[in-house]
């Protein structure tokens, strides 16, 4: 986007305007909602925040918090960052694959309007995408410019699933219902894969349904959640976590 002379889009902008839902609206893309803007402000503030490895969040059914964090990790991995990994977790493997990546990540990078959509290596391709790999940016003149290399992909939920990558971000869809791995080992490990000795390099955002809660995961969750107090930080100006914490209330509509 620099390239072609654009400056970063936000994050909700970018959700509300190039997003592709298939959503029961006028044109299939999302309708503007002050309480999903309230979510992308805490998202944008993690992720301007060099004390905090990102955020953890909860909320009720049907907000589109699944859409909202994927368009949040593809803008990101487009726009910004050089040769950098990005990650997508779920309950499981197989939601993972098909239905964030297949069914969702795929679906809306395919109908990115072409003026905004980077070159990727599986343009074109019959094949299952399981990685979506940034490879260059277009120019004035229509040439490409080498300039993104970053890459999107998914892994199986597994407690091990991100070791041996540098993560600028990661997604995990629902961590407090997943029941393969115990989530609060899991957590510690990843928040690994972020950490550049002090330095705190990448972002992993953990959004929650509340009733989808299962009872292996969620009192890990729970300690997460407790651990991520804004007004609790050490002398470092850090929470025990090294999360922030975000609450949408139910009535702050559907």
């Amino acid at each position: 986007l620099i390239a072609l002379g654009f400056s970063p889009i936000s994050n909700f902008d970018f959700f509300l305007n190039y997003w592709y839902l298939g959503a029961d609206t006028v044109d299939g893309y999302a309708e503007y909602r002050y309480s999903q803007l309230k979510w992308s402000y805490f998202l944008d503030f993690c992720d301007n925040d060099e004390n905090t490895c990102g955020g953890i969040l909860m909320c009720q059914k049907r907000f589109a918090k699944t859409e909202m964090a994927l368009a949040h990790l593809y803008n990101s991995a487009s726009t910004t960052g050089r040769n950098d990994n990005f990650g997508i977790m779920s309950t499981d493997g197989k939601t993972a694959k098909e239905n964030l990546m297949r069914d969702r990540l795929v679906r809306s990078h395919k109908n990115i309007y072409k003026y905004l959509q980077p070159k990727t290596h599986e343009q074109g391709s019959s094949k299952d995408i399981t990685t979506i790999k940034f490879v260059s940016s277009t120019e004035d003149d229509g040439t490409l410019n080498d300039s993104l290399n970053n890459s999107i992909f998914y892994k199986p939920t597994k407690v091990d699933a991100f070791q041996g990558h540098r993560m600028k971000e990661i997604f995990i869809d629902e961590p407090g219902s997943i029941d393969e791995i115990d989530f609060g080992v899991a957590y510690r490990t990843f928040k690994q894969q972020l950490v550049l000795g002090k330095k705190i390099y990448g972002k992993i955002y953990l959004p929650t349904t509340l009733e989808t809660l299962t009872p292996r995961s969620a009192p890990s969750f729970k300690k997460i959640w407790y651990d991520s107090d804004y007004n609790e930080k050490d002398l470092n100006g850090r929470t025990r976590s090294n999360l922030y914490r975000y609450f949408k209330p139910y009535w702050e509509g559907m």
